[in-house]
């Protein structure tokens, strides 16, 4: 009979039928109950709240009396072995006494009699304990109290009769806010997990609340929980089980404690041991474990994962059947599965066996029907099975649970048939809906089964599994090689990624690209579907969708590629469209747009290639000055907003510790002392004032991939014949929502203080905003992510001059400034500074407006808009913004103009007079000399390219060599390499312009323009621009260059 079916009186009852447990619960093993292994521990259960009720929660532990810290509400259960702690208010429930007397046994039952329940209450306080064999350590749960008398059900496999080779400490905790955590499912059963490390001679392993069993040819000690592995990948533990999952103010964190009589090894002070700290990512920034310390072999590992988010965010209900984004912050329906009438029926093999599966989900039984279910009843199972001959439940319609972690949601079903290898325990089964488009509806799939915990594992693949976002598809982790593509993703209404091109079916064609996300959370693109993900939208008003979620990230080393394939709606003869994007490293490109490659009409295939720094695999950096940059990504990390005039303060054990950033801490008596006046970190104790500096300032910064580290040396010396100068180490961790953040200890080792510190100055950009726009009425493309490439290696500068001052403007196009001048926030796009004329700089705006738009058109200009800058102090409740205007005139002079640089503003315009705010037309090339038009007719001045020499055009005193299509070769501008245009007035000779960039049009039929461009001169986006327009003249014998205009900036030939 199941649990939930009987009524309280016979679970009262059911005490009569128990017997004394023989012998001692703590030290024996009485029958399948291993009571050493369950009762070592200290147990936390959840109560049901009553009205009112913050919380209330009961602390079992049996064999060890109850220890809590003496300011804690539940100090009053110190050394009491069962206590109730209610909204702070505590109650004992049983002294420490656990005898023979006081411990019932069934054979699946645990019966424990407390103290007198209640104040002149004749009855002693029961609590019944269901105990029922299962693959992991489990914890006990509430199911009712009726009086004086609790019920508890625990799964566990201390019940299974044959004992588990691995050991296990609890794996669940309550949070500070009462929510319940659960890491079972990262328990690996053989093997653990490698960890990120910034030094590859750090090999370390972990696994969670669990030893490790040997793997891939490694033996693991017993009880090991953690080890390091060496050359020849022997392991060496660095942690072993002792207590399990704590949770403290900054997550769930297990530690593994130093090995009993193990020596330090060579260079550390101390024997190693390990702490594994989780964090909650929610859906979208899970990670690998990641080492943040290993200081005296004290190995400090974090671990952003799923599973330590709270159950309520993991958990949804078998009934509703479906996830949520509200509560669960992602979408998955699994209603389409369920049968309102009936039930599902799969027939297959099983170890040569023929075997019926009859099962429902979402709660549902298989009700009143002829499916065989062995001795429980069909319409309360729901899930069944026929099995050689052999009928059995394989979990009741209560006790379902539905789970989604990792993109695989799990519904687990309990309390089936009894399973005949062990003594009364229930078989179960768990169905893991997987996510595969290709599969439509699915089919349960046999998966496997685990004996000893009684438990048959089905894989169900089904398109209804897969989440509306994935933007964990877009991260790779191969061949120490991590690729992270996520910030390519638009969101809460962004403008899509517009491909540059067409396909060659429909030049007026658009293609919309949202990696990650669908294109239904994009301002433009929500017509083409929410799961879409490459969108074709043709010149007759048509869509097709060439891609869809889910698309997995590949690599491949040898190219040093990534790719993202994915199939999108039907083309033609039963042919779905297909898209392949090729993503290409390239250092500092984060605005560029993916380019259109070919399209194969017979295969329904358009390929796309991307240039993206964000392909780029990960590496180290290292800064001064409180300052960081990424050369690929191209942007930087600065602290320095965390120094402060005041050190911060980080109270632990008895000590203060008092510290800045990038600087000395003033104010300390470390600094009042003369001896130290340059320490960062000061600890002072608390009892006596005595005080040691733990380092002098310094501000060199390494980065990688969301770490900071910042390293004092230098300090006070220890009191020992060595001298050794104490030091310290700031780690700084991303967190987005943070702002300053706090600094917290974390350990001292090896004379070496460490400290963590959560901060969004820790992060990278979010995200990177496409450049390209296209006009939806003349279907014309326009890409302003050609300025970055022509001024890769800074920021592009507008000045004006004042009375006593230069006005000098720092903008970056479509990202954020590459590397600020002092002063200028790490996320603006614009920064305003004041170049005074004694030589003195200071920014007054630090932050004019960030890049989060792409560009647009504003009152008939194309235009770029930054905003929320920093607070404009002369219009209330008001950030400063910028907007630059760009205007495509071929004959005008490139520069960019400061249109009001008035201190009294809060908005600031420019103007940018450039060729790249033209439109890129399927009649231009970048980079080459030939192009086709719609009719297939091909254009080309490849065949005007001298390969050994150049060409002449002589006016007055001056004479200018050039060549089509490439560079000069020799002549007086030789030494001056990719030379296209030479400029020669006596012995003088300038290069005007280069062949990098350089671009070929054509405005009208029978005219082709070549436009080459020279340096920007200091950034200023002032730079030589030349031009060689070509007409088509069937007359003509040979061809014939001519000057036809010639200015500071503009020089223009004519070729015919």
């Amino acid at each position: 009979m199941h649990l939930r079916e009987l009524s309280p009186l016979f679970l009262v009852l059911s005490v009569c039928a128990s017997y004394a447990a023989a012998g001692n619960v703590c030290t024996d093993r009485i029958g399948a109950v291993n009571g050493p292994v369950m009762f070592r521990h200290t147990w936390q259960v959840a109560l049901p709240r009553e009205a009112n009720a913050r919380s209330d929660f009961m602390f079992l532990s049996l064999c060890e009396p109850l220890s809590f810290p003496a300011d804690s509400p539940a100090a009053p259960c110190n050394g009491k072995s069962i206590c109730r702690v209610t909204d702070g208010k505590a109650e004992v429930l049983a002294d420490l006494s656990v005898n023979a007397s006081n411990v019932e046994m069934t054979d699946s039952w645990m019966f424990l009699k407390g103290n007198k329940c209640g104040e002149g209450h004749p009855q002693d306080f029961k609590m019944s304990i269901r105990l029922s064999c299962a693959s992991h350590l489990g914890s006990p749960e509430y199911f009712i109290d009726r009086k004086c008398q609790m019920f508890l059900m625990w799964r566990t496999s201390a019940v299974c009769p044959k004992e588990p080779t691995r050991t296990e400490v609890p794996c669940s905790a309550y949070s500070t806010n009462g929510s319940r955590h659960d890491l079972t499912g990262l328990i690996k059963t053989t093997g653990g997990y490698t960890v990120e490390t910034t030094n590859p001679s750090t090999r370390l392993v972990i696994n969670v609340c669990s030893d490790m069993q040997p793997a891939y040819g490694i033996a693991y000690p017993p009880r090991s929980g953690a080890c390091t592995l060496n050359d020849k990948n022997e392991c060496q533990s660095v942690g072993q089980l002792e207590s399990g999952l704590l949770a403290n103010d900054t997550g769930l964190y297990l530690e593994y404690a130093a090995v009993p009589e193990s020596q330090p090894r060579p260079g550390c002070t101390e024997p190693p041991r390990t702490v594994i700290q989780f964090r909650c990512p929610g859906r979208a920034r899970s990670r690998a474990p990641r080492l943040i310390s290993d200081v005296n072999c004290h190995y400090y590992v974090e671990w952003e994962t799923q599973y330590a988010c709270s159950l309520d965010l993991l958990q949804a209900s078998p009934e509703s059947c479906k996830f949520t984004s509200e509560v669960h912050g992602v979408d998955v329906d699994l209603t389409p599965l369920q049968l309102e009438n009936g039930y599902h029926t799969t027939e297959m093999t099983i170890n040569g066996s023929k075997a019926i599966f009859y099962y429902n989900i979402c709660g549902k039984s298989l009700g009143i029907s002829p499916a065989k279910c062995g001795s429980k009843r069909s319409s309360k199972s729901a899930i069944c099975a026929e099995i050689g001959g052999q009928a059995l439940s394989l979990g009741h319609e209560e006790e379902q649970t539905l789970q989604l972690v990792d993109d695989v949601v799990t519904m687990r079903f309990t309390d089936g048939s009894e399973c005949s290898s062990s003594s009364g325990s229930p078989w179960s089964s768990n169905i893991h809906f997987v996510c595969s488009k290709e599969r439509g509806d699915g089919e349960l799939q046999f998966g496997w089964v685990d004996g000893d915990a009684c438990t048959y594992h089905f894989i169900w693949e089904t398109v209804h599994a897969c989440p509306k976002a994935r933007e964990e598809d877009c991260v790779i982790e191969q061949d120490g090689v991590r690729i992270d593509l996520r910030p390519l993703s638009r969101t809460g209404g962004d403008t899509p990624w517009t491909a540059l091109g067409s396909l060659q079916s429909d030049k007026e064609s658009v293609i919309l690209v949202n990696v990650c996300e669908g294109l239904g959370k994009t301002s433009v693109g929500k017509d083409c579907g929410s799961g879409s993900t490459v969108c074709v939208k043709r010149s007759n008003g048509k869509k097709a969708v060439y891609g869809m979620e889910p698309s997995r990230l590949q690599y491949d080393k040898t190219s040093r590629t990534a790719s993202l394939s994915s199939e999108g709606g039907l083309c033609w003869s039963g042919k779905k469209y297909r898209s392949v994007i090729h993503f290409v490293c390239k250092p500092g490109a984060v605005s560029t747009s993916p380019v259109v490659m070919r399209e194969v009409e017979s295969e329904c295939l358009l390929e796309l290639e991307w240039h993206s720094a964000l392909a780029c695999p990960r590496a180290s950096h290292v800064g001064q000055d409180c300052r960081v940059n990424d050369d690929a990504l191209g942007f930087q990390l600065d602290l320095s907003p965390l120094r402060s005039s005041k050190p911060y303060e980080v109270k632990h054990k008895g000590y203060s510790f008092l510290l800045n950033v990038c600087g000395a801490a003033e104010g300390t008596p470390c600094s009042a002392d003369g001896k130290n006046v340059n320490a960062s970190v000061c600890q002072v104790s608390i009892s006596n004032g005595r005080f040691w500096s733990l380092g002098k300032a310094s501000s060199e910064l390494t980065y990688i991939d969301g770490m900071l580290n910042l390293t004092y040396t230098g300090g006070t010396p220890y009191n020992a014949p060595a001298k050794t100068p104490r030091s310290s180490s700031l780690m700084f961790l991303c967190d987005y929502e943070a702002g300053i953040g706090q600094p917290k200890f974390l350990d001292e080792a090896n004379r070496t203080y460490t400290f963590v510190w959560y901060t969004s100055y820790a992060c990278p950009p979010s995200f990177f905003v496409g450049c390209v726009y296209r006009d939806p009425h003349t279907n014309m493309s326009y890409d302003l992510s050609r300025l970055n490439q022509v001024n890769p290696d800074g920021n592009w500068i507008a000045q004006q001059d004042e009375v006593d001052h230069t006005v000098v403007a720092f903008l970056s196009v479509c990202r954020p400034l590459r590397r600020p001048f002092p002063g200028c926030s790490s996320k603006a796009a614009v920064c305003i500074m004041h170049s005074y004329h004694n030589g003195t700089n200071k920014v007054v705006i630090g932050n004019a407006g960030q890049a989060r738009h792409a560009p647009q058109n504003i009152s008939q200009h194309l235009s770029l808009l930054f905003d929320q800058g920093d607070p404009c102090p002369f219009k209330k409740n008001t950030n400063y913004s910028s907007v630059i205007n760009f205007i495509c005139d071929p004959n005008q002079e490139e520069h960019l103009l400061y249109m009001n640089p008035q201190r009294n503003q809060c908005e600031h315009r420019f103007l940018w007079v450039t060729h790249m705010a033209c439109p890129v037309s399927h009649l231009e090339s970048r980079d080459s000399c030939t192009l086709s038009d719609s009719q297939g007719m091909t254009y080309s001045l490849s065949s005007l390219h001298l390969p050994d020499s150049f060409y002449t055009v002589t006016s007055g005193d001056i004479m200018y060599e050039l060549n089509v299509c490439g560079p000069v070769h020799g002549g007086h501008c030789a030494s001056m390499s990719n030379t296209s245009v030479c400029v020669v007035k006596g012995s003088v000779a300038k290069q005007l312009a280069r062949t990098n960039g350089m671009s070929l049009s054509s405005e009208d039929p029978g005219s082709l323009r070549l436009t080459y461009v020279g340096n920007y001169t200091n950034h200023s986006a002032e730079a030589v621009k030349v031009v060689i327009d070509a007409t088509c003249d069937e007359g003509s014998n040979g061809h014939h260059f001519s000057l036809l205009r010639a200015e500071a900036k503009l020089v223009v030939f004519g070729l015919s």
